[in-house]
């Protein structure tokens, strides 16, 4: 039978309890008084004073293990499941709170803390309870929630590739063409809809004459922009993104006289329209162009070019100088034409025969399981989706 040494037991164990005491005490640091984003900023996630688990789509936690990245915008603090503890390992109650984007932990007791964070709201939730500049909410204008004014409304998006955060900076021309957007509305439920900051670097058309009667669904920038030219091309959208675009019911139809309307005027007539597609991408309507000039009155369309969704506030290098929209106009007898709206560079609403080369922006609508997890939607800090 093997004999213990009880006295050389007690002294092992007293010894690997100070070894460890010592080892805590070192290698974590008490927070104080201080606000997390302030450690966010001085450590850059300093794992040696707390952890961060981020909840899944799926609702299980993920640790968050990206040193140099702190997420809290599109998230919520979980207080219930989060804890704090002190160099003992005691759990230290009611010393986090959570204020807006600010965490705060209130006690010099604690030195390490367990930060688990929530789904926060769908990304139009979080933007109809949080608006950024620009976002007008004291009434839906044309069925949305509109984002109106010049150049200067926040309400850049980032998307593309799941490794596209290093490319969001859009002040970078060279990567703002692949992965801008900006959001045109945001719908009564939340839902986005937004639009290519620039326009693709091939021209389209809608016909290749002007003397056949095509209407949207068969027209050739609805195939391209459903198919290899945008939807399906990787360049633009990876398969993840392409399951985040809803299958939305386009409206289509003539307007006539559409460039003598104002936003109200004009969504009543294409809203009467009977006749629709199922697609994940579209145009903007005429009303989206007048609604992006504050509250859709504009006097004449060429005022609308100084609001933020008109072309030449956001390419600088747009291939034509008109650009393709949703609404058709008519069939011009005279001359046997066919004829569909183009938005010039003077901002005029102008009717085009259908055979000509147009600039184009795709617009479609995000499906609402999109969460904001970063951004501020400026140019140079957009909104960034998960």
């Amino acid at each position: 039978m093997r004999v213990v040494n009880k006295k050389l037991w007690i002294i092992t164990i007293t010894l690997l309890v100070v070894i460890e005491c010592v080892f805590t005490y070192l290698s974590v640091k008490s927070y104080g008084n201080k606000d997390i984003k302030e450690i966010k900023e001085e450590n850059k996630v300093n794992k040696e004073m707390f952890s961060m688990y981020v909840e899944q789509e799926d609702g299980s936690y993920k640790e968050y293990i990206d040193t140099n990245l702190f997420v809290v915008e599109g998230y919520k603090l979980d207080i219930e499941k989060s804890n704090c503890v002190d160099n003992k390992g005691n759990i230290v109650n009611g010393v986090l709170s959570n204020s807006g984007n600010k965490i705060t932990v209130s006690s010099n007791k604690t030195s390490y803390c367990y930060l688990y964070f929530s789904l926060k709201e769908t990304a139009g939730e979080y933007l109809l309870e949080s608006p950024s500049k620009g976002l007008i909410l004291s009434s839906l204008q044309g069925g949305l929630y509109r984002y109106q004014g010049t150049n200067d409304v926040d309400n850049y998006i980032c998307l593309g590739y799941l490794d596209y955060e290093s490319n969001c900076d859009f002040t970078n021309a060279t990567n703002s063409d692949l992965y801008a957007y900006r959001i045109i509305g945001i719908s009564q439920n939340g839902q986005l809809k937004i639009i290519k900051k620039e326009a693709l670097n091939n021209t389209l058309q809608w016909w290749s004459d002007y003397n056949t009667n095509i209407t949207w669904p068969n027209s050739l920038t609805y195939i391209a922009l459903n198919g290899n030219d945008f939807l399906l091309n990787k360049t633009y959208i990876n398969s993840e993104f392409e399951n985040k675009i809803s299958l939305f019911n386009w409206k289509y139809g003539d307007a006539t006289n559409g460039n003598n309307y104002n936003g109200p005027a004009i969504y009543a007539i294409e809203d009467a329209w009977q006749d629709t597609v199922p697609a994940k991408i579209g145009l903007m309507y005429l009303h989206d162009y007048y609604f992006a000039y504050p509250n859709g009155l504009v006097e004449n369309s060429n005022n609308a070019s100084s609001s933020w969704l008109h072309l030449s506030n956001n390419d600088a290098a747009y291939p034509k100088d008109w650009e393709i929209i949703m609404d058709r106009y008519y069939y011009y007898e005279k001359g046997q034409q066919w004829i569909v709206w183009g938005i010039f560079s003077s901002g005029l609403v102008v009717d085009m025969i259908q055979s000509f080369e147009f600039s184009v922006r795709p617009v479609f609508y995000l499906n609402h399981k999109v969460y904001i997890t970063k951004g501020s939607g400026t140019i140079d800090d957009p909104y960034i989706i998960s």
